[in-house]
């Protein structure tokens, strides 16, 4: 039997798994890119980027502990990408959120080293807000892979090991 994500097997109260997390993702990316995208021109990317953010994480399919501990640390580590290059490791921030969410094994969690690298090679490599765009974009690209090899990780003998150990996941989702 093929694996299926943790998250697909919760029973939700509203809403169907696809339209949440489509949602919910269509949100965060939108929100974190309104919010990088923010400056002393645009500054009402701060408020629209920040709101729409946190609704993604509330909208998506998971146990609802789980969005609330994801959803304000992820808002204040993409805002703190507004200080530069230099900042990058924080998009490891967003990744362990999304680790969480979508109920990960903890050994997914060494994923968040991919981001946390590149970015301080990125900080290291390129300066100023001008670099900014071409920082953010590798850095999404690697948080995308990262969050691919936590699934790798998560579907491997390790995370069964863990699978096996776990209680049961809930089966009510608000």
């Amino acid at each position: 039997m093929p694996e299926q994500e943790p998250t697909t097997v919760l029973a939700l109260r509203w809403g169907t798994y696809r339209g949440r997390y489509v949602a919910g993702l269509a949100g965060i990316l939108v929100g974190g890119l309104l919010l990088v995208l923010t400056n002393t021109y645009f500054l009402a990317g701060l408020f629209i980027g920040a709101v729409l953010h946190l609704a993604g994480w509330l909208v998506l399919p998971a146990v609802r502990w789980r969005r609330m501990v994801a959803a304000p640390p992820s808002a204040f580590a993409v805002l703190g990408l507004l200080i530069g290059p230099s900042m990058m490791p924080l998009f490891a921030v967003p990744l362990l959120g999304w680790l969480l969410v979508r109920h990960r094994p903890v050994v997914s969690a060494l994923a968040a080293l991919l981001p946390l690298g590149a970015g301080m090679v990125l900080g290291g490599l390129l300066h100023g807000y001008p670099d900014q765009g071409l920082a953010v974009t590798v850095s999404t690209v690697v948080v995308i892979a990262a969050a691919w090899a936590a699934r790798a990780l998560a579907l491997g003998p390790a995370a069964q090991r863990f699978r096996r150990n776990s209680s049961q996941l809930p089966t009510d989702v608000h």
